[in-house]
C-alpha cells in the first residue's frame, strides 16, 4: 500500500490545496509521501504511520537502496521545513502542532539535524525510537516542545546489524515523556 498526497500517474502541473482552520490527519500502514505540487496550511498535521524515517537524502536512499527502509514517512529536513511552512498568503493559519504517529517505530539514519522549533509542540507517538547510525553520529531533533506519548503495542523489531552507538539529542524549551 502506497499513500501519497497527491501525486498523479499522469502529468499534472496543477497544484492541490489542503486548508483547514483545525487539523488535518492521514494515516496508511504503507509509505506515504508528500508531493512538491501539494499547498496546505491547518493549525494541527497529524500524519499516522507504520514508520517514521528520517536521515538526510544520501541516508536515507542508501538505506532503501539496501532494502533496509522501513515503510512509511521518510523525513529529512527539506520535507520538514515543508510540513512547518504551512501557507500563510491563501490565509490558512500557522502550524501549531506537528503529530508523527508510528506504529512500529521511528528510525533514525545517520547524523541527523531536524529542526521543528518554529512549531509550538512536536509529538512523537511511537514504541520505539532506534538508531541506526555511526559512532560520532548525532541524531538533532530541535522543537518549542517535543513530546514522546509512546504506545501501548510492542513495537517492531530494529534492524540489529543496523543498530549503531549514534546519539541522540533533543533539544527543546519543554520535553514530555
Amino acid at each position: 500500500t502506497q499513500a501519497r498526497v497527491w501525486r498523479s500517474s499522469r502529468s499534472c502541473a496543477r497544484t492541490t490545496t489542503l486548508v483547514s482552520e483545525g487539523t488535518i490527519a492521514a494515516a496508511t500502514a504503507g509509505s506515504f509521501s508528500i508531493a512538491s505540487n501539494v499547498v496546505y496550511g491547518t493549525r494541527n498535521l497529524v500524519l499516522a504511520m507504520s514508520g517514521i524515517n528520517l536521515g538526510d537524502d544520501a541516508a536515507l536512499a542508501a538505506a532503501a537502496a539496501a532494502g533496509r527502509l522501513t515503510p512509511g514517512l521518510a523525513l529529512n529536513q527539506t520535507v520538514l521545513a515543508s510540513l512547518l511552512a504551512g501557507n500563510r498568503a491563501i490565509g490558512a493559519p500557522a502550524l501549531e502542532s506537528l503529530v508523527l504517529n508510528a506504529r512500529n517505530s521511528v528510525n533514525v539514519y545517520g547524523a541527523v539535524d531536524l529542526d521543528a522549533s518554529k512549531v509550538g509542540r512536536l509529538v512523537f507517538g511511537t514504541p520505539a525510537i532506534y538508531g541506526y547510525g555511526a559512532s560520532g553520529d548525532i541524531a538533532t531533533i530541535r522543537a518549542g516542545e517535543f513530546v514522546w506519548t509512546g504506545l501501548a503495542d510492542a513495537p517492531a523489531a530494529p534492524i540489529v546489524d543496523l543498530l549503531g552507538d549514534s546519539r541522540l539529542n533533543i533539544a527543546a524549551n519543554r520535553v514530555v515523556l
